[in-house]
């Protein structure tokens, strides 16, 4: 049911009244809209109606080159294979891999890891070539499939609810890189990941970072039904008090020290969403042509001005780093929260 503006609800993670600020998110097929509530009690956005579409993934994974985000994890899974260190590659790529190995660093020798959502297989084949005893998981057949044919029988196909049965308290660490704003419930979903872990076991989740962003900014992420959730530093505090965790995030400081500071978001006013459709009607990826109308059209009057400003503002930064370079800050646009299970 479509709520008008203006009306609360209850927020789907901490249950706290949420107001509804913006009604019409671009979905990520062309023509449909979702709704976008945020909680300010744990500083949660999440999209309306709460859905996933699986013809959507599909074609994602059909043509993964072609669309704006997945086309560089087609990339990655192709260059792995081209380095005698994939995971030092991926981890001088981008925050998320970084942190994922900063993570891994601290197990002993043997420690059993499990990747769920392990997707394309590069992230689960990087590590194993870092020496570590990992099995990627995940619940789509061809995925695995894939997986199997580019790097290895080190893919399971398999549902997490089952396995939260079959094989509790067996691994390590378990690994979620950028999955859980994809599931509809993602509370449920952690649960049945924790029951996986050994006493002093962590599970470890990584996520588009809200709390990076000014608090006014709803929904700097993929278009919902791709991404369900945009989670903070607070909502992981919630899944952590929730399931009886401990947690602890990942400082970015030294990523941020030899990366340089990360790109400025995209220029945005209050209300307004800062990404659009990547799909046509017929879920066929939409030509640069149209993303780049589809821009034009979501940007703010006085764009121009706004652009310059920014721009400005930038080279004024960079000035300033360079005459007093300022400490880099432990924060990035990614979140790598780290929940211990206790002993």
């Amino acid at each position: 049911m479509t709520m008008p503006q203006g009306t609360t609800t209850r927020c789907l993670l901490c249950g706290s009244d949420v107001q509804q600020h913006h009604p019409a998110q671009p979905g990520y097929r062309l023509g449909s809209t979702f709704e976008i509530h945020h909680c300010a009690a744990c500083d949660t956005s999440f999209a309306h109606p709460m859905e996933v579409d699986s013809a959507i993934y599909d074609a994602i994974y059909a043509h993964p080159d072609e669309i704006s985000g997945y086309d560089r994890y087609a990339k990655y899974a192709r260059s792995v294979l081209e380095v005698a260190d994939p995971l030092a590659l991926l981890a001088d790529s981008e925050d998320v891999y970084w942190s994922i190995r900063a993570c891994v660093e601290q197990l002993e020798p043997g420690a059993r890891i499990l990747e769920v959502g392990s997707g394309l297989g590069y992230m689960t084949y990087a590590l194993l070539k870092a020496g570590y005893n990992v099995t990627g998981m995940d619940i789509s057949k061809v995925a695995v499939e894939n997986a199997k044919a580019r790097y290895g029988p080190h893919y399971q196909e398999a549902d997490l609810a089952e396995w939260s049965v079959q094989k509790a308290g067996e691994f390590d660490m378990v690994l979620m890189a950028e999955l859980i704003e994809h599931i509809p419930d993602p509370l449920a979903f952690l649960r049945m990941a924790a029951k996986l872990l050994r006493p002093g076991g962590r599970l470890v989740v990584t996520t588009p970072n809200k709390s990076h962003y000014p608090k006014w900014m709803l929904w700097e992420s993929d278009p919902p039904p791709v991404h369900l959730w945009w989670f903070s530093e607070a909502s992981m505090k919630v899944f952590a008090r929730e399931l009886g965790l401990g947690i602890a995030f990942v400082d970015f400081t030294p990523f941020n020290r030899d990366h340089g500071a990360q790109p400025l978001a995209r220029i945005h006013m209050p209300g307004l969403p800062t990404q659009g459709a990547k799909l046509d009607e017929q879920n066929r990826p939409l030509a640069p042509e149209a993303l780049l109308r589809a821009e034009r059209a979501r940007r703010p009057r006085l764009y121009p001005l706004r652009k310059f400003q920014r721009s400005a503002v930038r080279r004024f930064q960079s000035l300033r780093e360079w005459i007093r370079p300022t400490p880099p800050g432990r924060s990035s646009a990614s979140l790598c929260a780290v929940l211990t299970k206790p002993e």
